[in-house]
This record gives C-alpha cells, sequence and structure tokens, in this order.
C-alpha cells in the first residue's frame, strides 16, 4: 500500500495538472467498459473452488470461469478500441487521447485473466502466497510506471499499465496454477454447465452491484472531462485516487474471509 501510495505521489509530480486529468479521463472510460467484463465471477469462482474436493476441479471451475468472462471481454475490448477515435476527438476533443485508448483496450484483455488466477490462489487458502505477491508485484509497479511516465509522459503511463498487466497475469499464472500441474482436467459439456449455472447464480447479483459502484465511481471524470479543463479533472482525479487507498484494509479483509467462510458454508454451515 506504502509503494502504491508513493508511486501515485511520483506519478503526480511528473506529470503537469492537465496531464494527469487526461489520464484521469482514459482510465475512467477504461473502468466503465471494464466492468462490464466482471459478470461476478472473481466472487463466484472463489466460492466455488473454496468448496472444491479435488484440484482437477479447481482447475474446471477456473477453465469455466476464464471462457465466460472472455466471452464478454472480447467484444468489450474490441469495441473499445474501436470507439477510441470518436472518444478522444469527437467527445473530448483531445487527439491525444487515441493511442491511450486503444492501449487501455489490450490491458483489458490482458486484466481478465488476473482475478480469475487470483480466485484460485485465494479458493484454495494460499494467503501467504497471495500477500507475498501483491506486496511483489507492487515493487515491480513503481519500477516500471516511475521511469516510463517520466520519459513518455500520459502515453508512458499506458505503456506501464501494459506492461504491469501483462508481468502481472505471466506470474500470476505461474504462481496459481503450478501447484495444480498435476491435476489438469478440462470440463466436459455437462461440466461446463453445471459450473456455468452454479458461477453465475451467485455471481450476478454481485455483477449488478459493481456496475452501479463503477459507474458512480468513474463518473466524475468521464462527465467533467466534456465540459471542463484538464487541469480541473487531474484535481478530482487525484483526490479520487487518494481517497480510494482508505479501501485497502477492508479489501484484504475481504480476501480472507470470503474463501473462508465459503468453505464453511459448504463443510460446516452451523
Amino acid at each position: 500500500m506504502g509503494l502504491g501510495i508513493i508511486q501515485s505521489i511520483v506519478i503526480a509530480r511528473v506529470l503537469t495538472v492537465s496531464e494527469y486529468g487526461l489520464v484521469g479521463i482514459v482510465t475512467a472510460i477504461g473502468g466503465v467498459f471494464g466492468i462490464y467484463q466482471h459478470l461476478g465471477l472473481a466472487s463466484g469462482s472463489t466460492r466455488e473452488i473454496s468448496a472444491a474436493k479435488e484440484d482437477s476441479e479447481v482447475f474446471k471451475i477456473f477453465v469455466t470461469s476464464v471462457v465466460i468472462r472472455y466471452f464478454v471481454t472480447i467484444p468489450l475490448a474490441a469495441g473499445l478500441f474501436l470507439a477510441a477515435v470518436y472518444l478522444a476527438v469527437d467527445k473530448y476533443g483531445h487527439p491525444e487521447l487515441i493511442l491511450p485508448i486503444q492501449i487501455f483496450a489490450v490491458v483489458l484483455l490482458v486484466q481478465g485473466i488476473q482475478s480469475m488466477l487470483n480466485s484460485v490462489i485465494s479458493g484454495m487458502q494460499r494467503f501467504k502466497t497471495l500477500f507475498v505477491y501483491q506486496a511483489a508485484i507492487s515493487a515491480l509497479s513503481v519500477l516500471l510506471y516511475v521511469p516510463l511516465v517520466y520519459f513518455f509522459k500520459v502515453n508512458g503511463f499506458f505503456y506501464a499499465l501494459l506492461a504491469f498487466n501483462v508481468s502481472a497475469s505471466i506470474i500470476l499464472g505461474i504462481v496459481a496454477l503450478y501447484p495444480l500441474r498435476r491435476s489438469i482436467k478440462f470440463p466436459s459439456f455437462s461440466d461446463f454447465k453445471r459450473l456455468f449455472r452454479d458461477l453465475l447464480s451467485i455471481s450476478l447479483g454481485i455483477y449488478f452491484v459493481k456496475i452501479f459502484y463503477t459507474m458512480w465511481q468513474k463518473s466524475g471524470p468521464i462527465l467533467l472531462g466534456v465540459d471542463v479543463t484538464p487541469e480541473i479533472v487531474g484535481i478530482f482525479s487525484f483526490a479520487m485516487l487518494f481517497s480510494s487507498k482508505i479501501m485497502a484494509v477492508s479489501d484484504a479483509v475481504t480476501d480472507v474471509n470470503l474463501p473462508l467462510l465459503s468453505k464453511k458454508f459448504v463443510t460446516n454451515f452451523e
């Protein structure tokens, strides 16, 4: 968390307020597009993995979740990529946002698998591994963002975002799936139908809440960017970023209590 705050402050000092506002607009647009790929699958797969009795079942849940996720993610990413010119030029009047928006579209493709891999680790209750990974990856984030933003400004932020997410997905994939290497068994069609139903039975409710929450959270930079200067958006975006850091403790608690309580729900309801 400390590294994340330091990184945020350094980026805010390296960029001008106007440049920081442009970053805020793109990340808000990308966040709104990205939330539609959520489907509540992270929570649903964590719940199902926590209750799984065999590693082969864990892998089946993971594969099913990824297939469902990318069924939505690929059209969303393609739509954002193709809409980049319209959003940057016609909507916001900043042609320099075309490349950042297109990069964010590619990032959506890479990010799609990360929450599923996180679910494998937390669902199997490998909390030490999860938190060590989170600490280590935050150090990598600083090493990527600070130099790239320093040398390439706004575009550098999104170069770093892409490089970070590619690196994080690869590392997380190794960490999450290596213990399952001897239990790789792909779901049959009947497995897929069963897991599809089980995953979405709980996740759709979470999905709609996530949409409302994210639309509210991202509406500030999106709406301000249309009517006011990037400087004002920059000030607003930094305030929102800094205030969001207070959610860190509750997020960390959720990483632990969701899989623990899910397992107890199945094995020891009382």
